[in-house]
């Protein structure tokens, strides 16, 4: 990506976890996976002496807010990294968290993102939870739009195999005729 201020471009990456569950060592595990990345592109680059930035971001959509640490320091004790000389010795980053469990129906629908994005978010957020009914009315003038669109169908389709998963044939079609959809739900 090109830098704002002129000075050239910085190769990124943005790792992306989904998470149905908060977990206490998140941090730790996007740690890893962060390593693993800068590994293989060391042994792809060889004679590099820069590492690409990576993004680390998780999106969680348990039904419950995020409580876990999502900064690294997070996971030792706080006498300990409170002490610049200890503090120095642990590694320094954090992830960047999309808790939509407790985003609203208009927070999602007011995202800068595509109408797919947004019903695959509401999809997340309320599948696990029996919730997909009581919400459904708020989202269903962004079904018709994404319908119309090109491959919108498709798109509708996913989102309801998606549903399928997670709740079974039962409430995916249920679902599927209080919708603006034209097909039923059938096993992906």
């Amino acid at each position: 990506m090109p830098l704002k201020s002129g000075a050239g471009t910085a190769f990124v990456y943005v790792l992306f976890e989904h998470q149905s569950s908060d977990d206490p060592l998140m941090v730790f595990r996007m740690l890893a996976y962060m390593v693993r990345v800068w590994e293989h592109y060391a042994r792809e680059h060889e004679g590099v002496r820069e590492l690409p930035l990576i993004v680390p971001v998780v999106l969680h959509h348990d039904e419950g807010r995020w409580q876990s640490a999502t900064s690294f320091h997070q996971l030792f004790p706080s006498m300990l990294v409170g002490q610049p000389v200890w503090a120095g010795l642990v590694p320094s980053f954090r992830f960047l968290l999309d808790d939509v469990a407790v985003a609203s129906d208009e927070e999602l629908q007011a995202r800068q993102m595509s109408a797919f994005a947004r019903l695959a978010l509401w999809a997340l957020r309320d599948a696990r939870f029996d919730r997909l009914e009581q919400t459904l009315a708020a989202w269903l003038d962004l079904f018709s739009r994404l319908l119309q669109a090109p491959g919108g169908e498709q798109a509708v389709q996913t989102i309801f195999c998606y549903i399928y998963e997670v709740r079974g044939t039962a409430t995916a079609n249920a679902l599927a005729e209080k919708t603006p959809t034209r097909f039923s739900v059938r096993q992906p």
